[in-house]
Formats: structure tokens, sequence, C-alpha cells
């Protein structure tokens, strides 16, 4: 057996053994997220939930839904409703909401933002196991502006064992009932004001 023919079944064995743990590790070190809309009378049902496929557990630490105008830029969606309602700094990307105090359910006052903690996932799960989690949540239609189509995006923030981040969300969008309304939206704040917690990239 020549040498290029050693080289050769060395760099196939080194590439199986990377795809090999490049899968495992997206499996063990991350949650699969599930969200689907139910339009009811008098608000829209919003259905959750977070599945742990492994055996590696995970601690979540924060998790909310998040809806705003469709296409808008969820950090400038997250920044509108929170300093509206908050004395709290601006967010420089999606990565810094975990590290914001989100005590309640935030509305701004054009009614096209709104955020809801889902305490539930982590106050009354403190590790996820090998299991699967949902929750149900009401968004009520008086709270949105008829006819706009808002996007809705779950949120999800904790670590696994070994402390890495994890960060994770999904996307679906709801169209308000109704004629569609006048539009009037609240000031974005300035990102330049945020605060710098550093590893931003993008949304």
């Amino acid at each position: 057996m020549t040498a290029e023919t050693i080289a050769a079944y060395l760099a196939f064995g080194i590439s199986l053994i990377l795809l090999i743990w490049r899968l495992v590790d997206d499996r063990v070190s991350y949650v699969r997220l599930h969200m689907e809309i139910e339009a009811k009378q008098d608000y829209a049902l919003v259905r959750t939930s977070i599945l742990n496929d492994s055996i590696r557990p995970k601690s979540l630490k924060k998790v909310f839904l998040l809806v705003g105008p469709e296409g808008e830029n969820p950090v400038d969606t997250f920044n509108a409703v929170v300093i509206h309602s908050t004395n709290q700094s601006a967010a420089c990307c999606a990565k810094h909401f975990e590290y914001f105090d989100l005590p309640r359910n935030l509305v701004d006052d054009s009614l096209q933002r709104i955020l809801i903690p889902l305490d539930y996932y982590f106050e009354e799960n403190d590790n996820i196991g090998n299991e699967e989690l949902s929750c149900e949540t009401p968004v009520d239609w008086m709270l949105l502006r008829a006819g706009i189509r808002y996007g809705v995006r779950f949120y999800v923030f904790g670590h696994h064992p070994w402390r890495a981040s994890l960060h994770r969300k999904i996307h679906a969008v709801l169209a308000a009932p109704g004629a569609r309304d006048g539009e009037t939206a609240c000031p974005i704040p300035a990102r330049s004001q945020c605060k710098r917690l550093g590893g931003c990239q993008g949304r």
C-alpha cells in the first residue's frame, strides 16, 4: 500500500468521524422548537413546544414570544416594546435579549408590538431531559391592529451542562382579522445607544 493510498484512507476516516461528530453534536446540543397559530373569535391561540431528543439535559433561562409588524427587524421590535414599557437600555442584537428583565407582558402604545414571557418553560421545569414540553398562549385581537400581518417569533435561551449558550428561535405569520386599519408605528429607539455585551452579528 502506497503512502498516497494510506493518506487517502486517513483523510476519508477523519472526514467520516467529523461528519458523525457534527450530526451527534447537533442532536445533543440543541433543542427542537415548534409553533403553530390558530385563529379564534376573540384571540389567536399560539401553541409552542420545546423538544430535547437527547439524553443531555438542557437548562432554560428565558423563553418568550415577540409579536411585531411583519418584515420589521426583530431587534427593532424588541427595543420598541421593551424601552417603551421599562427603563432598560436598547439591545444590540438578538443575543442580548437573554440579559433583559422581562417580568410581564409588554405592549407598546401603537398596539403593534407585544412581548409575552413564557415562564412556564423554565419556572416549572428546572431542566429539560429527554422529553417535549408544550404551552398554549392566547394573544387578544384587541392588542393588534385590524388587517395587519404580524411576525410571531418564539425565542428560547438557555445553557447545556458545558455552559455553551443555547439560543434558538422560529417564526410564523399572524394576520389580525378585520379591514386594514391605519398604521401609526411608535418610534424605533436607536441601537447606537444599546449596551455592548459583545458577540453580536446581524439578527
